[in-house]
């Protein structure tokens, strides 16, 4: 299968979704930017992440209270997001920073595709 050429303002981990995802599976345009979408969202976790591992886990609030820093918050944010993105594309995250979409996804998308194209008329 021919790889889909990288978005060039992808960092490391999004190049390396990108690439994995794309050696895998022939994208639509739609699905291609629903991954570029995910790829910006991963690259944008690991900084993140970065930030807040290097940053105190626990801050002051407003009202002086003792709270977890809000960094950790955007994380579990962005990984819910990158999930969605993924999820939408019909892959599912296997383990930190690998994606591979399963023989059962890959079927159930086929048929999707295939029922798409019988429903607007075009089989």
């Amino acid at each position: 299968m021919t790889e889909t050429a990288a978005p060039d303002d992808l960092a490391a981990a999004g190049r390396k979704l990108w690439e994995s995802i794309t050696a895998q599976i022939a994208l639509t345009t739609t699905e291609a930017a629903l991954l570029c979408e995910a790829c910006r969202a991963t690259d944008e976790l690991d900084t993140l992440r970065a930030a807040a591992t290097s940053s105190e886990l626990i801050t002051t609030g407003s009202t002086g209270q003792p709270v977890v820093n809000r960094l950790w918050d955007e994380v579990r944010k962005h990984r819910d997001s990158v999930a969605r993105l993924l999820g939408q594309l019909g892959v599912v995250v296997y383990g930190e920073g690998s994606s591979s979409p399963s023989d059962r996804q890959r079927q159930a998308r086929q048929r999707a595709l295939a029922n798409s194209v019988k429903a607007n008329g075009k089989g």
